[in-house]
Parts: C-alpha cells; structure tokens; sequence
C-alpha cells in the first residue's frame, strides 16, 4: 500500500511493477555497457553511470515499503540513497550534454577524460554531502521523512515561503540547473553540427534534432516526481491528486527502463567523442582543416547511429 493513501491497491501493483521495469533497465545498460567491445568512451562511462544512479534510486523506492515511523536510521538511508541518486540521475545526463557540445565544437581543447575523473568523483561527494549535511545544519527546517510514497527528505517550516526556500536549496535549484544545461548544451550541438558543410549535411541521412530527444525525455521522467514534491510541500497528504501521483508512479518510477530505452538504443551515435578528442588534438598543427576532419567525423558516427532506427 502506498503511504498516506489507503484503498488505492492498483497503484501499489502499478508501484511495483515500474519499479521493477527500472532495476532491471538499470542492470541491463549496465550489462550492455560493459559489452561494448574496445575502449570505453567518456559518454559510454557516463551512460553506465546514469544506469547505476537508476538503479540505486529504485532500489531505495522498492525497500522503503519495508520502513515504518519507528525506524529513523533506516528512514535516514533510504531518503539519502534515494535522493543523491536522483540528482546524481540527473547530474550525469547533463555531463553527457556537456560532453556532446564540446565534442562539437573546433578548437575546444576539451579533456574529456579530466572531466569525466573530476565528474565521477566531486559529482558523488556534492550529491551525498548536500544530502545528509543540509539537515543537519537546518534540524528545525529540513527532516528525513517517512513521506506519503517514499522516505524522502522533506521542509517541515511552518511557513510555506520557507518551504519552498528550502526545497529550492536541496532539491529545486540542482532539478532546474540540470535540466536547463542540458537542454541548452543540446542546442549548442546542433547549431554546431549545422555550419558543417552543405554536402557532409546532405550525406548524413540523419535528423540532428533527434538530439533534442535526450533532453526532453529527461525532463519528462523527473517532472511528475518534482509536482508531486511540490504539491506535497504546500498540501495535505490527503489532498493529493491522484492524476500526479499516477504520473509519478508511471513514468518517474521508471526512468532506470526509460534512460535503458533512450540510451541503449542510440548509443552508438556516442562513439565520436573519443575520434573529436583525437581531432582537437591535430587541430594544433593543421589548424583550418581541423574542421573537415571534423566533418568526417560527425559524419560518420552520424551514419553508423541512424542504422539504428
């Protein structure tokens, strides 16, 4: 039964049912990643590292059904585990992003594997720090929560202005920053990819737009949970509209199978990180025709992932 919402038995089957379809999409990229032959590329490692975040999110929705009011420190746990691994969800798809337009652009001089070492390390720390230190410092203001569907960390200030500061400061802010990063990182990659030369364009056969696709679905999966956060920050429990929280539990709950789907499937178009690294490398002593090669490039990591639709 899902907290604080007695009689509702078809969204507790539907809860345990997305929830699965997660973990097992979660270990399935982990499994496809770890079978991609050769080196491994900076994107290929950060898709591993969305699918481990998944995967740790669902499994701290799955067991916090096993909490109860009585059992603080597990309360405490889970609401970190659950937390730190939905920004950190977020967190590395907007590496990705970053990734992909630096990837596009000449002349970058952009170490990938730097940033990834940095990423993989201080990204983590923030995320778990942020988590466990912001209730600490605000007892009287931020709590872990045994919530109306999961433990969470939730503002407890009498004062809705408050609560809402507060959120924006532990989970708001970061959603937001995430979102509008990769979003916008995504455009700069097109508008990229578009001053390539009319004929490599015409060549492509393939719809650079459908780059847009990761962003969006990215903010498709977590804006249901974000709604539902809000709508719970200001009301009653009991007065939560079924409409979100099915949303939540539809599609928020299965992002480890819905990144699974989005990644898995066009993962290919991922390999030109390393040859544009290689590219910029040249560019030094070939200067302008650092372009063209990497036209050729794009071009053909471009055609190798349209095989795949």
């Amino acid at each position: 039964m899902i907290h604080g919402i007695p009689g509702f038995e078809s969204l507790t089957r539907l809860e345990h049912a997305t929830t699965a379809l997660s973990i097992i999409g979660s270990l399935w990229m982990c499994y496809i990643c770890s079978r991609v032959p050769g080196s491994k590329t900076v994107t290929l490692k950060l898709i591993c590292a969305i699918a481990i975040s998944d995967f740790f999110y669902s499994v701290a929705n799955y067991f916090s059904r096993f909490v109860a009011r009585d059992m603080p420190m597990k309360i405490k746990m889970e609401a970190t585990i659950r937390h730190s691994s939905f920004l950190l969800s977020i967190l590395f798809s907007a590496c990705i992003a970053t990734v992909t337009y630096k990837s596009s652009v000449p002349f970058g001089g952009f170490n990938q594997r730097q940033f990834y070492r940095r990423v993989i390390i201080i990204g983590p720390l923030i995320c778990i720090c942020m988590t466990i230190i912001l209730p600490a410092i605000f007892p009287d203001d931020i709590r872990y929560d045994f919530g109306p569907i999961y433990c969470q960390i939730i503002s407890i200030n009498i004062n809705k202005t408050v609560r809402i500061m507060f959120y924006m400061i532990y989970e708001g802010l970061p959603v937001i920053i995430g979102f509008v990063s990769t979003f916008v990182q995504y455009i700069l990659a097109i508008r990229e990819v578009k001053q390539l030369p009319k004929p490599v364009l015409d060549s492509m056969g393939f719809n650079i737009y459908r780059l847009l696709l990761y962003p969006c679905v990215l903010i498709l999966s977590f804006v249901p949970c974000i709604i539902d956060d809000l709508t719970n920050l200001l009301g009653d429990v009991t007065d939560q509209r079924l409409d979100i929280r099915f949303m939540r539990i539809l599609i928020s709950n299965s992002v480890g199978f819905i990144n699974a789907i989005l990644y898995g499937i066009q993962r290919k178009l991922y390999k030109m990180d390393d040859e544009v690294e290689y590219n910029d490398e040249e560019s030094v002593s070939r200067g302008s025709s650092s372009r063209y090669i990497r036209s050729e490039s794009l071009k053909a990591a471009l055609v190798e992932a349209n095989e795949d639709y």
